[in-house]
């Protein structure tokens, strides 16, 4: 008896392996693009009917044999707060405070990523910035040689004093005049990184390269990382006990 309820807490506290899995732009505070169909998509246990709900608009899909699913919303004008409903039957997800209004991708290097604490005039700018209906969500950097379904982590956040510093500053002084043009919600991805070159944003076979032979170089790049790490780590650990061999410093 005992052990069968020590196995039931163990059991509950396990996420179900069947409940919907969505990627993590699909969450509370998204904004989702007006005037054109909305496509949602997520898993699920393969062949388990799925249905999306919003605003009264319901459509439904059966996942495949890998769990995968996908279906499309009908358009819907800006406006909001709303709830979005994933129902697999098992484990159904309940999004809330959600907008509709323009979606936009920021991408680039470091003027990209350059956060609005660290420009002229931040202060007064990160003030003033009391308008929930701007919302940025920052993708985590993280690389791999092939596609990931899923993004390693990341949140939607709305503009107040408190996170609008964190936001890249081009994004949000674009979405104020987007805002000022438009009215309606607008929400920034950002997915920049500093000093990065195109061809990390690309595939394999669009640069004329074998995705194995990506594969393997992502291992060993890994891998070569994970040496100078441990190098690095190692000689940090000697310093401060004076133990590292500092003679011949002045060489050239």
């Amino acid at each position: 008896m005992t052990r069968m309820f020590v196995l039931a807490l163990l059991l509950a506290g396990m996420p179900c392996a069947y409940a919907v899995e969505l990627p993590r732009m699909f969450s509370d505070g998204m904004v989702l693009q007006r005037g054109q169909p909305i496509p949602v998509w997520g898993r699920a246990a393969p062949g388990a009917k799925v249905a999306v709900t919003l605003d009264g608009e319901a459509v439904s899909a059966v996942a495949d044999a890998k769990g995968d699913w996908r279906v499309l919303l009908p358009a819907h004008a800006a406006g909001g707060p709303l709830k979005m409903r994933i129902d697999d039957g098992i484990a159904p997800v309940e999004l809330g405070d959600v907008l509709v209004g323009d979606v936009w991708l920021a991408s680039g290097q470091s003027n990209m990523e350059w956060p609005l604490a660290q420009t002229d005039g931040a202060e007064a700018t990160i003030a003033a910035a009391n308008d929930p209906q701007i919302r940025h969500f920052k993708v985590p950097k993280s690389w791999s040689s092939t596609p990931q379904w899923q993004l390693q982590g990341g949140q939607w956040v709305a503009a107040s004093p408190a996170t609008a510093g964190q936001f890249s500053a081009v994004a949000y002084y674009f979405a104020i005049e987007l805002r000022k043009a438009t009215g309606v919600p607008i929400g920034i991805i950002d997915s920049s990184w500093g000093g990065s070159r195109i061809e990390a944003w690309m595939d394999a076979p669009t640069l004329g390269l074998n995705p194995a032979d990506s594969v393997e170089a992502e291992r060993k790049a890994r891998a070569d990382d994970e040496r100078a790490i441990a190098e690095v780590r190692r000689r940090l650990a000697q310093w401060p006990q004076g133990r590292a061999d500092d003679s011949g410093w002045q060489a050239p």
